[in-house]
């Protein structure tokens, strides 16, 4: 019996849990050329469904783009992903690739067969251009692929923000923004570092400012989910009691990933029905598996930057800058905190919520920090 619940990025025919509305709002923006900022905590399945939306719109004529800025490094990097993406949509039409590497002179492509019977696309630089030149090389390009063929094009550019940690960001914003202000597609700009991919866009000195619709991704919607979880076993034979589903999503916070993650476990253990000691195993299985990924996340910080995160895991609170909050955890000087907040908000590991509380983003983080 195959297990229903996907732990990795969901395939665009595979089920989906709600995100009905975003669907469609998200396919109504890219048809009528509406530039998109699509947000949220990190593993809320943004990608799965930018490139669901991605696979609607194809339906009606449109070329779709998908590219992954994470990682990037240089401008060249940003350059070669770009032209890689743009290889990737047209290698399987000979005339749409002929124009392609006709006109994106500064990178050509290699196609080879891989073993699991598709291909690998790879770019090679061909030209003396460097740095913003060869940046501004490939834009001109594009723009003269769109406009010469009329092309209806949508570029989905995941992990936007990582731009921001490149020499010469701004400059890099200020040319990718005047070329597509200028290219008659739509872009979706999608990313999980909130406040600095939010800044990108909202702050007025910056180029991106206000040139794209903000458009936030919530966590799943309680009803939905419990209802899509309890589906999900009873077409499989497997009876998993109401109660039971209540605690797990007390635990994830309706947290798309940790949901299905956490359910993925729970029917890989159950035989017949669920019972709190199938919950159990399967939550410590989960929380294992998640280790090594937290442990990255910790020797990625100071010690003070730690132990302000697992304060506010232990105890969420209003005023980290209390003298006996700091006391308590020992969180040094005030400057020290205000460093550790920016630092933590900036990667997402933090937030405010409504009730004015600083607590973590991550549920499942919260929980392992805990007993760190």
């Amino acid at each position: 019996m195959r297990n229903p619940f996907v732990i990795h990025e969901i395939p665009v025919d595979g089920v989906f849990c709600n995100r009905q509305k975003e669907l469609k709002d998200l396919v109504n923006f890219a048809k009528n050329g509406i530039n998109v900022v699509l947000y949220s905590p990190r593993r809320y399945g943004k990608t799965s469904l930018v490139k669901r939306v991605q696979h609607l719109i194809q339906k009606e004529g449109f070329l779709t783009v998908y590219c992954d800025l994470f990682g990037v490094t240089s401008v060249e990097d940003i350059a070669t992903k770009i032209s890689k993406s743009l290889y990737k949509i047209v290698y399987s039409n000979e005339k749409l690739l002929n124009k392609f590497m006709r006109l994106i002179a500064s990178f050509k492509p290699t196609i080879q067969p891989d073993p699991s019977g598709g291909v690998t696309i790879s770019v090679t630089k061909s030209t003396n251009l460097y740095g913003l030149d060869l940046l501004e090389d490939v834009l001109e390009s594009v723009s003269k692929i769109v406009n010469d063929n009329e092309l209806k094009l949508h570029i989905a550019f995941d992990e936007f923000q990582e731009i921001t940690e490149i020499d010469n960001s701004l400059q890099i914003e200020a040319i990718l923004r005047r070329y597509i202000q200028t290219f008659n597609i739509s872009v979706m700009f999608v990313g999980s570092r909130r406040r600095i991919l939010l800044d990108m866009f909202s702050n007025i000195k910056r180029p991106f400012y206000q040139s794209a619709n903000l458009y936030e991704l919530k966590a799943l919607p309680y009803d939905e989910l419990k209802d899509f979880i309890k589906k999900q076993f009873k077409q499989n034979g497997k009876t998993f009691p109401e109660s039971l589903i209540d605690n797990i999503l007390e635990v994830t916070k309706c947290h798309p990933y940790y949901s299905q993650k956490y359910c993925y476990y729970v029917f890989d253990l159950a035989e017949n029905k669920v019972d709190e000691k199938v919950l159990k195993i399967a939550f410590n299985e989960m929380l294992l598996s998640e280790k090594p990924i937290y442990e990255a996340v910790i020797q990625g910080l100071s010690s003070k930057q730690i132990q302000l995160l697992r304060a506010i895991a232990i105890e969420p609170t209003k005023s980290p800058f209390a003298v006996e909050y700091m006391r308590k955890y020992n969180l040094g000087s005030i400057s020290a905190i205000q460093n550790s907040i920016k630092k933590l908000q900036s990667l997402d590991l933090i937030e405010k919520k409504d009730s004015k509380l600083w607590m973590l983003v991550d549920p499942i983080l919260e929980i392992w920090l805990k007993e760190f």
